[in-house]
Formats: C-alpha cells, sequence, structure tokens
C-alpha cells in the first residue's frame, strides 16, 4: 500500500493519515495486513535525476524499490505458481466427485505443500482437507442453508392457505383473536402476502378483543406490572403464534434430515452439503454424537466463511478504489452470503430462538 504526495503536507497531517490508514487495513485484514509505505514520487524523480541521495532516501522511493524488487526476485515466482494452483483446484471442484479428480486434486495439494515451504515467510498452507475441498465446492457454487430453505418453503405454504380461511372464516378469525394473532414477525409476513381487503375482513376480530380487554382495565386502579402482564397474556407467543409452530415443526425435519445424510454417508453428504447457517449449526451439532464429523463440519464451515470474508475484502477494496468493474460475481454477492451465513434467511429469523428436542 503506498500512499505519494508526502511532501505536500507536514509531519504531523503525515502521521495522522499513516495511522488513518493502518487502522483501515488492520479491520480489514487483521494479522495480514500489506505493508504501508510513504513516498513523494516527485522528490524522489528529483533525487534520481540530480543524484542526490540524500533526497532519496528522504522520499522514501528507495525503500519501496527495495521491497518492490525483492518481491520480483524471490517471491514472484513462488505467488503466481501458488495461485496458479488455487484455480486448477477450483476448476477440478468444478468437474464433481470421482477418483480421477480426487488424485489430481492430492497432486496440486502436495505441489502447494511445496511451495509453501519453499517459502514460508510468505504462504501459510494448510493440507487441503475433505471439509475445505467441500467448502470451497459450496463457496463456487453457493446454496443459503438448507434448513432455512425447508422452513421457508413450509411456512409459505402454510401461510398463503391461512391467510385465506383467516379473510374468509369466521371460525378461523375468533381462534386467531383467541391467540393473539401472529407473533411480531409472522404479522408482517402475512402483510406481504395478504390483501388490504383480506387484512380488513381478518382482524376486526383481534383489534376488537384488545379494545374490549383495554376498555375493562381502564376504569380500574391496575399497576404498571398487571398492565405489562395483561399486555404480555394478549399479545402472540412462540407457542401460540401458528407460524411459529409451523416453523419449529419444519425446522425440526430438516434438522433430521441433514443428521441422518450425515449419518449415512458423512464423506458424500458433507460435499452437498448446502451453506448452513451458524444458527442451524448450532441446533445440528447439538445432535451429532460423531466427534469426527463435528470436527468436519467445524473445519468446513471455517473455510467458508474465511473465503467469503475474502471476497467481502476484495470488493471493498476494488470499490473504494473505483474499480468496480473488476469485481467477480462472488464478491459482489459476498455481503449477501454473509448475512446468510451469520443469522439465516430474513423470513426465518426469529426474535426469540426455542430450544427442542428432534
Amino acid at each position: 500500500m503506498v500512499l505519494n504526495k508526502q511532501d505536500t503536507v507536514n509531519t504531523e497531517d503525515r502521521e495522522r493519515a499513516l495511522s488513518y490508514v493502518q487502522d483501515q487495513l488492520r479491520a480489514i485484514f487483521e494479522h495480514d495486513r500489506p505493508a504501508v509505505f510513504s513516498i513523494s514520487a516527485r522528490d524522489g524523480l528529483e533525487g534520481k535525476q540530480k543524484d542526490d541521495l540524500h533526497n532519496l532516501e528522504a522520499s522514501g522511493l528507495h525503500n519501496l524499490e527495495d521491497e518492490l524488487l525483492q518481491f520480483l526476485l524471490t517471491e514472484k515466482s513462488s505467488e503466481f505458481l501458488f495461485q496458479m494452483c488455487n484455480r486448477v483446484a477450483d476448476l477440478l471442484i468444478d468437474l464433481g466427485q470421482s477418483a480421477e479428480v480426487a488424485r489430481l486434486l492430492q497432486q496440486v495439494n502436495t505441489l502447494k505443500i511445496h511451495i509453501s515451504e519453499a517459502q514460508p515467510d510468505v504462504h501459510h498452507y494448510a493440507p487441503a482437507t475433505a471439509s475445505s475441498t467441500a467448502a470451497i465446492t459450496a463457496s463456487l457454487k453457493f446454496q443459503p442453508c438448507e434448513i432455512c430453505e425447508h422452513i421457508q418453503r413450509q411456512s409459505f405454504d402454510f401461510l398463503r392457505r391461512y391467510q385465506y380461511e383467516l379473510a374468509t372464516n369466521p371460525t378461523v378469525q375468533h381462534e386467531h383473536a383467541e391467540r393473539g394473532g401472529f407473533c411480531s414477525l409472522h404479522t408482517w409476513q402475512y402483510e406481504s402476502i395478504a390483501s388490504p381487503q383480506g387484512t380488513c375482513s381478518a382482524y376486526p376480530a383481534l383489534l376488537n378483543r384488545l379494545a374490549a380487554w383495554f376498555a375493562e382495565g381502564a376504569p380500574k386502579e391496575l399497576s404498571p406490572e398487571d398492565v405489562q402482564a395483561g399486555i404480555a397474556q394478549l399479545l402472540a407467543t412462540e407457542t401460540s403464534c401458528p407460524l411459529c409452530r409451523v416453523r419449529l415443526k419444519s425446522e425440526s425435519e430438516a434438522l433430521a434430515s441433514v443428521i441422518h445424510k450425515l449419518s449415512s454417508s458423512a464423506m458424500q453428504s458433507l460435499s452437498s452439503l448446502s451453506a448452513i447457517c451458524l444458527i442451524h449449526l448450532r441446533l445440528l451439532t447439538a445432535h451429532l454424537d460423531n466427534t469426527e464429523m463435528m470436527k468436519q463440519l467445524l473445519e468446513r464451515e471455517s473455510f467458508l466463511l474465511r473465503r467469503v470474508a475474502e471476497d467481502m475484502q476484495r470488493y471493498s477494496l476494488k470499490h473504494d478504489a473505483l474499480r468496480r468493474y473488476l469485481t467477480s460475481d462472488e464478491e459482489r454477492d459476498s455481503a449477501l452470503k454473509a448475512m446468510l451465513l451469520l443469522v439465516g434467511h430474513r423470513s426465518v429469523s426469529s426474535p426469540w430462538r426455542v430450544e427442542y428436542i428432534l
């Protein structure tokens, strides 16, 4: 990272600029930050033209040239080979699972280890494992958490039918009112697919029930605690909201399906597994008794999170440098991928978490 035109600012402003850039790089790269060089290209050029070593040193250009020369002489070839190995490995993974692909991947992996050993200070490479290979596959062919996807499908199918019954059936409207309606999350999901006419037909029963309770409580001398408790009883909870019950049931079904796949064919299931979000990974690991599979799942998640983080870093750097046209599809989608990995799909995320046993 090079900051030019240091000759246009005083020492205090220069140090402030360097500190700011280093803080930004620290937030993006953590421990693997690139070196930062402060230079004056104009002073450096003048020092070269006049053969003035003092001005050349003061310009910072000499140190930058030494660093570039060291890279060209000792590191460029290794870096090129290392990155080429990564590209070859990605292409092999796209070919699918086979004995021949596995053999070629192992050869590429061995070559990367040799390159790492030749430049131990430059490359920090860990041998590829089944979990890391599965993570690369999941990253290149990113599929959102399959547990979230199953919940979303089941919830939409239920809500599609239920909103019609709620708009047309007085009995359903009464039951809905007695339960306190939906929870806050699912109320807005209902609103997103229901028509204004359907909502106006469905919700008067609930609003009238709430109005009656407030009318009865108004003349009484209720304490703040009594009012809070009464309102809490009126509102829907994770156990009374009908869509929450559908969500929990479908979540249990999807978790059981994933656990069954992992138990029956671990390696194949690991490679075909979607990008499980952390919310469901926690629930998934709670029901795994295979320590080796647990280890591979954690390794896979680590590789997947790191790869998405790298895509986000590259996107951020290109965007800030006005090189947005150079961003790849993976980099452009990295922000959404990160959110999906952390908390799952937005329509599935709940304001509470309910622990349960499959």
